[in-house]
């Protein structure tokens, strides 16, 4: 039987009121899903266009069912991460919404990579999405300490690592950044000689290969 809004956790209640509101119109989205990126450029009135816009709108509406079931069997196994982590995922491959509504939607994302980590805290990859979501929520205080987190977890995670010299650097910490860059490129050549998720774990991502390379063309 679907739990009722009143019956899930308070923390994946946001994703049910937003997935339960009535469809919205062109003017007035109310989901980062019904974002006009999900629909072709095509003109409106071709067929192609049409069948296009059906396409995309069973394929939304699928990934919406079952992010719905995903929570539904993570509030039936609380201690399980694996569901919540696979809502989190179908979410985040939804195209970005414009605006407040791309916020909105990494900030549920942001909460259910929380519970991820509340459930598999000694998973540093799970503080490194939390993280990665909370900046693209616009919380950078929140994001820097899932950063942390993860070191705490994994001191060569190079991904957290990376973005806590990002930090650093921006509080004016440049000897603390420096720090934190060298143990990134540290752990990312010792991911040369690992495995799965060793090597995941050491290895910098593209995004974070960027923030080291900023760092070392600004001006101490």
């Amino acid at each position: 039987m679907r739990l009722s809004c009143s019956q899930c956790p308070a923390r994946f209640r946001v994703w049910l009121c937003i997935r339960r509101r009535p469809p919205a119109t062109a003017a007035t989205l109310t989901r980062p899903c019904d974002s006009p990126r999900w629909l072709p450029r095509q003109h409106p009135g071709t067929s192609a266009g049409h069948a296009q816009r059906e396409s995309a709108a069973r394929e939304r509406r699928l990934g919406l069912d079952i992010v719905d079931e995903l929570i539904d069997l993570g509030a039936r196994f609380p201690d399980e991460p694996e569901p919540i982590e696979r809502a989190a995922t179908i979410v985040a491959a939804l195209p970005p919404a414009d605006g407040a509504q791309s916020i909105d939607r990494w900030r549920v994302i942001a909460a259910f990579w929380t519970e991820v980590a509340r459930r598999d805290p000694k998973n540093a990859l799970s503080f490194v999405a939390l993280g990665l979501a909370q900046e693209r929520a616009g919380d950078d205080v929140s994001a820097e300490q899932a950063f942390a987190s993860g070191v705490e977890v994994e001191p060569s995670c190079a991904v957290c690592l990376a973005h806590l010299a990002g930090f650093a650097h921006g509080a004016g910490h440049i000897e603390d950044a420096q720090v934190f860059a060298e143990r990134a490129r540290r752990a990312d050549l010792e991911s040369t000689h690992e495995q799965g998720r060793a090597r995941e774990i050491l290895s910098l991502s593209p995004d974070s290969l960027k923030i080291l390379a900023s760092l070392a063309h600004s001006p101490p």
